[in-house]
């Protein structure tokens, strides 16, 4: 639900390392490097209007340190940030290699940069990953409301032990997360899970390596299609990928799925179409050329040769990534407007209050809120909406259930009444009517949800559909109602292996409190098909359209 640790998904960046004291740049595709302090933090994007966007912080400059301290992971930044909330701050940035110190007052909140953390990969000892094993359970016991709740107890420990066992020799950090995310992926929370090492796939395309596998995939129950084919050969949109270099691509989803982490396995799906180039090279050890077999459409089967792509290549061919939309799409020919975001961000006040502005002065009757690719983000960015749009009753929570940690007591210290430990179970409160907006929209709306739908944006589907405030339109959401979230995050000691775990149990609105692995349903259902994608079509999209048409027909008469 208000996960602080959404992941967002962005655009590839290039980089090379080198082993000399001085910086060069290899190739077109490459960004200078300083030759020591990995992993560096890359800036990979930055959000408009943000702190980071005021002081002139660009994509591709490398946080150095902030007030001394040298960033290598995302909960070290996040540390820094927070201690250096309403003071001046010095960033120091290498930019094009010249290393710039900065120093601004910083006002808290976000700094508005998405980071990627870039080495060569690491290997690591016997008792170092042991270590890190330690560091993760004691994380897991102290956060996590039930570890046990689809993982069994008696097996949680029998295959903890056995995970013990299995190390005895060095490996690399990508074969050390392998074992172990495998493990905390059995959890099936898809707020608790551990970050892939990405030093290894990052170092090959960032120093201009074609290793990128160029299509880009949408995973469905009839099979993994092709979304997007970047290459130069005669695979279109559609086509169903059969397999690549003889793995057959059933068999190959399975085995990329228990790396993931998730209620459901549609959402688990949606993780790997995130990270499919990335899964192929590390997970599955594919490389190009790569040997693709597909199905088109019309039925015909043909086996391509596909060389791998750089990082340029991509970014020219994917300018916008899923965690950058922001979008007012207006349809006065229907009397809507289509309001399209991917993440309950810090952005979006301004965006509902200038996108209603605009829906109040046309005049138009229906709304339509595009969740289909939202991640999720803050609840209160989702109340905001909901006070655009209703005047009705409603509430968010049905109540919660809170482990009390010193992660929970550092958001709410007034939780220190409970002891330490205790998982407190809160109970909702009375629905009540959201604040009044003078651009309330007073007319229809409807929401479009898929598999892709996770986290706060399930938990607003949920809330307009058990309060009856909007139609949803769409496939099964990735987030399920009841559900649990608000993650805190370590960094393990040695691997610097990311590691985020629930911190709470959100009850869903209606006050079911039922764990059940389930997403939110939509009133209509829309399935997407290889022909879809083919013809570039949004199905959901499509069948509000036709049911506005109808109205407005009807309307009309």
């Amino acid at each position: 639900m208000e996960n602080k640790s959404v992941v967002l998904f962005i655009a590839i960046l290039s980089v090379i390392f080198l082993s000399f004291s001085l910086p060069v740049k290899a190739n077109d595709c490459g960004i200078l490097f300083p030759d020591n302090g990995a992993p560096w933090c890359v800036i990979a994007g930055v959000v408009p209007g943000s702190f980071a966007d005021s002081i002139g912080l660009l994509q591709n400059d490398i946080i150095l340190s902030i007030n001394g301290i040298r960033i290598h992971s995302t909960p070290e930044l996040r540390a820094v940030r927070e201690a250096a909330a309403n003071s001046e701050i010095e960033i120091v940035i290498w930019r094009d290699g010249t290393e710039i110190p900065l120093r601004y007052f910083f006002p808290g909140g976000g700094f508005g940069i998405y980071p990627v953390y870039v080495d060569r990969g690491i290997t690591l000892a016997p008792e170092e990953m042991k270590e890190d094993l330690d560091s993760l359970f004691a994380f897991l016991y102290e956060v996590h409301p039930n570890l046990y709740a689809s993982f069994p107890e008696h097996e949680f420990h029998t295959d903890k032990k056995l995970l013990y066992d299995s190390i005895y020799e060095e490996m690399t950090d990508v074969d050390f997360w392998k074992m172990t995310a495998r493990f905390v992926a059995r959890i099936q929370d898809g707020h608790t899970g551990l970050a892939m090492p990405v030093g290894n796939w990052h170092y090959k395309r960032y120093s201009g390596k074609p290793v990128i596998f160029p299509i880009s995939v949408l995973i469905t129950r009839q099979g993994v299609y092709v979304e997007e084919n970047v290459s130069t050969t005669p695979i279109s949109p559609g086509d169903k990928i059969l397999s690549i270099n003889n793995r057959d691509m059933d068999r190959l989803l399975e085995y990329l799925e228990q790396y993931r982490s998730g209620e459901l396995r549609h959402f688990r799906w949606s993780q790997i179409e995130n990270h499919f180039p990335q899964l192929l090279y590390q997970i599955a050890g594919i490389e190009p050329p790569f040997n693709v077999t597909v199905r088109s459409v019309d039925g015909k089967t043909t086996t391509h040769i596909l060389d791998g792509i750089d990082r340029c290549l991509m970014e020219k061919a994917i300018s916008t990534t899923p965690g950058t939309v922001t979008e007012l799409i207006e349809l006065p020919e229907l009397s809507a407007a289509v309001l399209r975001f991917n993440m309950f961000g810090n952005h979006l006040p301004d965006f509902f209050r200038s996108s209603f502005s605009t829906i109040q002065e046309e005049g138009y009757r229906y709304v339509i809120i595009d969740l289909q690719h939202n991640g999720g983000g803050s609840s209160a960015f989702a109340d905001t909406l909901v006070s655009y749009i209703t005047d009705k009753r409603y509430r968010f929570f049905g109540g919660a259930h809170i482990k009390i940690s010193r992660f929970v007591l550092s958001q709410s210290p007034a939780f220190g009444l409970h002891d330490m430990g205790s998982v407190v179970k809160f109970p909702g409160s009375d629905p009540s009517r959201p604040p009044d907006r003078q651009t309330r929209f007073t007319g229809e709306v409807f929401c479009l949800i898929s598999n892709r739908t996770f986290s706060t944006a399930s938990g607003l589907a949920a809330v307009l559909k058990d309060f009856k405030i909007g139609t949803l339109v769409g496939q099964e959401t990735g987030g399920i109602p009841t559900t649990y979230g608000d993650v805190a995050s370590i960094a393990l000691p040695h691997s610097s292996i990311g590691a985020g775990a629930s911190m709470k149990y959100f009850i869903r609105p209606s006050g079911d409190s039922s764990y059940i692995m389930e997403g939110v349903q939509p009133d209509v259902q829309v399935p997407v098909t290889g022909l879809d994608i083919l013809q570039g079509r949004d199905p959901a999209l499509e069948a509000v359209k036709r049911i506005i048409e109808g109205n407005n027909s009807e309307h009309w008469q």
